[in-house]
C-alpha cells in the first residue's frame, strides 16, 4: 500500500509481521496515533533478510541518538490501492519466516510546503533531515517495523528507471586495495561514533557509510528472485509499479551504491547530486611544497583558502623554522612538516635546483602521513592559490577508486615543449587519486634514480606515472600563469570550466588597478566566496541601442567594446601579458586563441573592474567601476560615459552534467533610469537561443 504524506515527502518502511494496521480513514493521523484497519500487504522474498540482519548486527547497537528535527508534523493520509492492484497482490494473512512487508508512504504538495517551510528544494539538507525524523517516529511508535528510511522521489520524477547492479567477486590485481577497504572499514565505526559523540552528525553519517561491507551472498540471492520476477505475465507497467511501490529498486540502490548511515535509529537518508555529495573537502589531503626561506612570506597566500576546521595535509619545508619565523598565525595555517634528507640522490640538471628531489617526494611523503578516509591527494606549490569549493567540484566529475593524475599543461608553448606536453604542471597544482598515490609512493624512490637529468619536481612526477602506465588528465581550471605583466587577458576570458587554481602572482601584475598582488587575490576571493562556481566565468551579450559588445568575467571585470564584435572574436585572449622569457619570437606564443591588445589605451574596449559584490538569497549583485581613468574623448554613444555596471545573477550551481558539456550562460541589458550606469542581467540560455550580434 502507499501512505501519502502531508509534508510532501517519502518514508519507506520494512516490516517484519503477520499483518500490518492501518487507519479507518483518509483523515489526518500523527506518526503515532496508531493504526487500526487491516490491509493486504506487498512481500518480498528472504534476499533482504541477510542484509538487514547483518545491518543491524554492525550499527543498531551503537546507543547513537536519532536526528532532531521536524517529527511534530510527520502526519498521514491513507491512501487505498486501486482495486485492480488490491486483486493482484493479496495475499495470505500468515508471511513465512523469511518474508518482510515493505511499504511506502508517498508525498504530496511538495513545492507548497518547501515554500512555507523556507525550504531551498523539497530534497535539500532540511527537507532530508524531517524524513530522517519522521522514519524514527515510525519506528519508535511501531515495534514490528525494524527498518525505515526517508528518501527524495525527484529521481523517478524525472524518469531515472532503477537498476540492479552486481559488483564481482574480489581479484588478485585489486587484492592490495580491498586490503586497504577492508582496514578502513574497520576502522570508521569508531571514528563515526566519536564524530557523533562530539555532535558532528554530518561526518559521523560519512565515516558510518564508510564501513559497511555487503557480502556477496545478497546478490547471489538477489539474482533469481530478479530473474523470477521479470519472468512472470504481468504487463510492464505493472512491472514498474510493483518495482517501485515495493521499494526493491531503492534498496537496491542502497546495497550497490553509497549511502549514508544514522545507528541505532536504523535509517539510510538518501537524496541530492551524488557528484556533489560524494566528494567533500574531507577526502582530500593537500601537501604543499615550500622552504624555511619563502614560507614566512608566502604563507600569506596560503592563508586565503585553506580552511583549518575542513582541510588535512602539510607543508613541507626543507629545515625547521627558527624561533623568529614562526608564525603568530600557525593555526590558520596548515601543519608544518619537515622533508627527508635526499642527498643520496642524484641531481645533474646544469644550474638547476636540487631542491626538486625534495619536492617531488613530497608525494610520497604526503601519503605516508597515512590520513584516513582519502579520497584524492593535491599537491601544489607555496605560491599556489586553490578554490576549494571548485576544486571539489571538479575532482567530483571523476571515480576516485580508478588512477587518475588530473593537472594542465603551461599556458606558454616553449614552456610546454621544453619541459613536457603531458607534464602536469606543478604550480598549478595537481590531483592524485587514492590508489594510484599509494602506488606511486611505492616506487617514486627507485623512479628518481632514473631521473637525475630532469630540471622539476612535476617534471619527475610525470615520469614516474608514464611508468605506471598513467597520463595527464587535464583540467582547464588549473592555471600555471607562466607569463608577467597584466594578467587581464587570461582571468577575463577564462575557459568554461570552474577556476580550481592560480600561481605566479607575485610575477605579474596586480589584478586589480591601485592594489597589491596580494590584496588584489584577496578581493577577487571575496567574490568567490560568495558565488564559487561562477568566479570568472565569461558571459557576452550585445547591446542594441547603443550598438555595444558586453564581456562579463564575473567578479573580475567587464569589458565593454564600442561596436559590435562576433563572439569568436570576443572569446580570444586579449595579449595584455609578456612572456615568462624573453629573446626568443617562440616565447609570445601561447596554447590559446589571442587577439591584438592595442597599445592606445583610447582605442581598447573600456574595461570596469569589480568593485564589491553581494548576496541575498540565491541572488547576486556585482557592482564595476572605472578604475583606471584615460584621456580619452567620449561622444554620446561611448561606454565611456558609465560611470557604474551592476550585474545580477542567480547564484551558479554546477551539476555532473555541466561540468561533462557546458554551456555558457546568455545576459541581457535591463532597462534603467540612469545613464551612467548600465545593469545587465545574467540567465541560462533558452534551448536554441543564440548568443550573436542583432540584425
Amino acid at each position: 500500500m502507499q501512505l501519502r504524506l502531508d509534508f510532501g515527502l517519502r518514508v519507506t518502511i520494512l516490516l517484519k509481521s503477520r499483518r500490518f494496521q492501518a487507519p479507518d480513514s483518509e483523515e489526518q493521523q500523527g506518526c503515532s496515533d496508531g493504526l487500526k484497519r487491516s490491509i493486504p500487504m506487498l512481500f518480498m522474498g528472504n534476499v533482504f533478510v541477510q542484509f538487514f540482519v547483518d545491518f543491524k548486527s554492525i550499527f543498531m547497537n551503537s546507543g547513537s541518538s536519532h536526528v532532531k528535527g521536524y517529527s511534530s508534523i510527520c502526519v498521514f493520509h491513507v491512501i487505498f490501492p486501486p482495486p485492480v492492484y488490491h486483486k493482484l497482490f493479496e495475499v495470505m494473512d500468515m508471511l513465512g519466516p523469511t518474508l518482510w512487508d515493505v511499504w511506502n508512504s508517498l508525498g504530496q504538495s511538495c513545492l507548497r510546503f518547501s515554500d512555507i517551510q523556507g525550504f531551498e528544494k523539497h530534497n535539500d539538507e532540511q527537507a532530508l533531515k524531517l524524513m530522517n525524523s519522521c522514519a524514527v517516529d515510525v519506528l519508535e511508535e511501531f515495534k514490528d517495523i525494524v527498518f525505515a528510511y526517508g528518501v527524495s522521489d525527484e529521481h523517478r520524477h524525472y524518469g531515472v528507471k532503477p537498476i540492479l547492479v552486481f559488483d564481482g567477486g574480489h581479484l588478485p590485481m585489486k587484492n592490495e586495495q580491498e586490503i586497504e577497504r577492508a582496514r578502513s572499514r574497520k576502522e570508521n565505526p569508531a571514528r563515526a561514533i566519536e564524530h557523533e559523540s562530539c555532535g558532528d552528525t554530518s561526518a559521523a553519517y560519512e565515516y558510518y557509510q564508510k564501513a559497511v561491507d555487503i557480502p556477496t551472498t545478497i546478490a547471489y540471492e538477489l539474482i533469481p528472485i530478479s530473474h523470477s520476477f521479470f519472468k512472470t505475465q504481468f504487463s510492464s507497467r505493472l512491472i514498474n509499479l510493483i518495482f517501485i511501490s515495493s521499494s526493491v529498486g531503492l534498496i537496491v540502490y542502497l546495497l550497490f551504491s553509497s549511502f549514508s548511515v544514522l545507528p541505532s535509529t536504523r535509517i539510510l537518508l538518501l537524496g541530492g547530486d551524488p557528484f556533489s555529495s560524494s566528494t567533500s573537502l574531507d577526502h582530500i589531503v593537500f601537501g604543499i611544497a615550500s622552504n624555511a626561506k619563502s614560507w614566512p612570506k608566502r604563507k600569506e597566500y596560503v592563508k586565503m583558502w585553506w580552511k583549518p576546521d575542513k582541510m588535512r595535509g602539510c607543508v613541507f619545508l626543507d629545515v625547521p623554522l627558527n624561533n623568529k619565523t614562526v608564525p603568530s598565525d600557525a593555526s590558520l595555517l596548515p601543519p608544518v612538516c619537515i622533508s627527508d634528507d635526499t642527498s643520496r640522490f642524484r641531481y645533474t640538471w646544469r644550474g638547476g635546483l636540487r631542491s626538486a628531489i625534495r619536492v617531488a617526494r613530497v608525494v610520497s611523503e604526503t601519503v605516508a602521513l597515512n590520513h584516513s578516509n582519502v579520497r584524492w591527494f593535491v599537491f601544489g606549490d607555496d605560491d599556489t592559490v586553490f578554490f576549494p569549493e571548485n576544486l571539489v567540484k571538479t575532482l567530483s566529475k571523476y571515480d576516485h577508486d580508478l588512477r587518475y593524475f588530473i593537472g594542465s599543461n603551461s599556458e606558454s608553448f616553449v614552456q610546454n615543449r621544453f619541459f613536457s606536453f603531458s607534464m602536469a604542471f606543478g604550480g598549478a597544482g595537481f590531483a592524485i587519486s587514492y590508489p594510484l598515490a599509494k602506488t606511486l609512493a611505492k616506487v617514486l624512490d627507485s623512479c628518481l634514480e632514473r631521473y637525475p637529468h630532469l630540471y622539476g619536481s612535476d617534471g619527475r612526477i610525470s615520469s614516474c606515472l608514464a611508468e605506471l602506465g598513467v597520463g595527464i588528465t587535464r583540467e582547464s581550471g588549473f592555471h600555471q600563469m607562466d607569463m608577467t605583466g597584466d594578467p587581464f587577458g587570461v582571468l577575463a576570458v577564462h575557459p568554461m570550466s570552474p577556476l580550481v587554481s592560480l600561481h605566479h602572482t607575485d610575477y605579474m601584475d596586480p589584478m586589480f588597478p591601485d592594489m597589491t598582488s596580494r590584496d588584489a587575490m584577496r578581493h577577487l576571493y571575496k567574490a568567490a566566496e560568495l558565488d564559487p562556481h561562477r568566479i570568472l566565468q565569461q558571459t557576452v551579450c550585445y547591446d542594441r541601442w547603443f550598438s555595444w559588445t558586453i564581456s562579463i568575467s564575473w567578479g573580475y571585470a567587464v569589458e565593454v567594446f564600442g561596436n559590435h564584435v562576433l563572439l569568436p572574436d570576443v572569446l580570444r585572449v586579449p595579449a595584455t601579458f609578456q612572456p615568462w622569457k624573453k629573446g626568443n619570437v617562440l616565447h609570445t606564443l601561447f596554447d590559446f586563441d589571442m587577439r591584438e591588445h592595442n597599445k592606445d589605451p583610447c582605442r581598447r574596449p573600456v574595461v570596469f573592474h569589480m568593485n564589491k559584490t553581494s548576496l541575498d538569497g540565491h541572488q547576486t549583485t556585482s557592482i564595476y567601476r572605472l578604475m583606471e581613468h584615460n584621456n580619452c574623448t567620449a561622444d554620446l554613444g561611448s561606454p565611456r560615459r558609465i560611470e557604474m555596471i551592476k550585474v545580477h545573477a542567480k547564484k551558479l550551481t554546477l551539476e555532473v552534467k555541466q561540468l561533462q558539456a557546458p554551456r555558457r550562460q546568455c545576459c541581457d541589458v535591463l532597462p534603467t533610469s540612469k545613464p551612467e550606469t548600465l545593469e545587465i542581467g545574467i540567465r541560462e540560455c533558452h534551448e536554441d537561443e543564440l548568443i550573436r550580434m542583432p540584425r
